[in-house]
């Protein structure tokens, strides 16, 4: 993915319908939000407020109630900004526990996973304003372990919001999930 702004004339960029990235630790399909942008014989696509993005992304996650994989785990924790023996003694967990979760040679006990859930709704909510979530939904989550149509991609959209002061914000709005056999499933209101 690349951060870079290649050009200054927004002549030169085109907005893409849909983009799929894997890079930034979990699939995502983004509508309408990124651009494909050209300076001279160099090309790329533009992703605006990548930490943004991620924390939209981190909020989302926990708010499915399928079990976090090892992949998830790691992604969070990087979201959060923390090491793994950071996040292991916060979890009360050792070090190689947090390791045998990400790397997936072991499920996440429940009690750890809900409190990691809550860790990251406290110390993201205020940064994903386009995601629904509150604490209570995670705890009285009960997880299910399958996901029968294949694999879920969060899809987002990044739209002008206005504020409660009435000044405008970009956010990243959290549009539903798109698996493998389905088109994107929106979310109710």
């Amino acid at each position: 993915m690349t951060t870079q702004n290649l050009v200054s004339d927004e002549h030169d960029r085109r907005v893409k319908p849909e983009f799929v990235d894997e890079q930034m630790g979990l699939p995502v399909v983004l509508l309408e939000s990124v651009y494909e942008a050209q300076s001279g014989e160099v090309s790329g696509i533009i992703v605006p407020d990548l930490p943004g993005l991620e924390a939209a992304m981190a909020m989302a996650r926990i708010m499915d109630d399928f079990k976090l994989n090892g992949r998830e785990i790691r992604f969070l924790r990087r979201a959060l900004g923390l090491k793994a023996n950071e996040l292991a003694s916060f979890l009360d967990v050792a070090a190689e526990t947090l390791s045998r979760w990400e790397n997936e040679k072991e499920p996440i006990s429940t009690n750890p996973e809900r409190v990691l859930r809550m860790r990251v709704f406290n110390a993201l909510r205020g940064r994903a304003p386009g995601v629904k979530a509150d604490l209570s939904t995670i705890l009285g989550m009960k997880f299910r372990t399958v996901r029968l149509a294949g694999d879920a991609t969060m899809a987002f959209k990044r739209l002008l919001a206005i504020k409660d002061d009435g000044s405008p914000e970009h956010i990243w709005f959290h549009e539903g999930l798109r698996t493998s056999a389905q088109p994107i499933q929106r979310l109710r209101a």
